[in-house]
């Protein structure tokens, strides 16, 4: 079941805080499936950093608990898939104030030169950076993306980086002051997830 942001504030999708009992402390990045499992049934969750806290989270626009299933932290960038059993999700991210929202329709590879939106829950709006590199290392993770963004905060890490409708990242950090992502496909991959995308 699907249900339009806004519209129903218990919905899973990308751009909010992550909270525990400490209070703000992340970002969600997209929404994400994980099909099969020992038992048959898919896993609905959200994509964020794979270094936010992975215990007693839970996204602002839900009141269901996340479960972390699977963190990488390394060659494929810094990423986890945390589970949700909320019933109401949407291949959206939020991106402003209220309930302004775009929806995700495919992924795709950051292209050096292009420019590249980012959400994350201290900023209001969503903010755009050029790509200046691809495949950069920093910390030992790699498969990391190097824009000319200086926008970013502390808690807006695992937060939406998009480009043209396209869900292209999840923001790791900054590097040299300038905002670093790692790859949403590289990431898929090492989790073994699917980015919701628009029907």
């Amino acid at each position: 079941y699907s249900a339009q942001p806004g519209l129903d504030e218990q919905t899973l999708y990308g751009g909010f805080a992550l909270t525990d009992s400490a209070g703000p402390n992340c970002t969600a990045g997209f929404t994400a499936i994980r099909g099969g499992g020992s038992n048959g049934i898919a896993q609905w969750g959200i994509l964020t950093a794979g270094h936010c806290p992975d215990t007693n989270q839970k996204i602002a626009a839900s009141t269901y608990p996340l479960n972390t299933v699977q963190e990488h932290i390394g060659t494929y960038g810094d990423g986890q898939f945390m589970s949700s059993l909320d019933p109401y999700r949407d291949p959206s991210y939020r991106h402003g104030a209220g309930t302004a929202y775009s929806n995700v329709s495919g992924t795709a590879d950051a292209v050096v030169g292009t420019n590249v939106g980012n959400v994350g829950r201290t900023r209001s709006t969503i903010s755009y950076a050029k790509v200046e590199a691809v495949n950069v290392c920093s910390s030992g993770k790699c498969s990391l993306v190097l824009t000319n963004g200086t926008f970013t905060n502390n808690g807006d890490s695992g937060g939406p980086w998009v480009y043209g409708g396209r869900a292209v990242g999840i923001h790791t950090g900054t590097l040299d002051g300038k905002a670093v992502f790692s790859r949403v496909q590289r990431l898929m991959a090492a989790l073994s997830v699917e980015v919701y995308l628009q029907p």
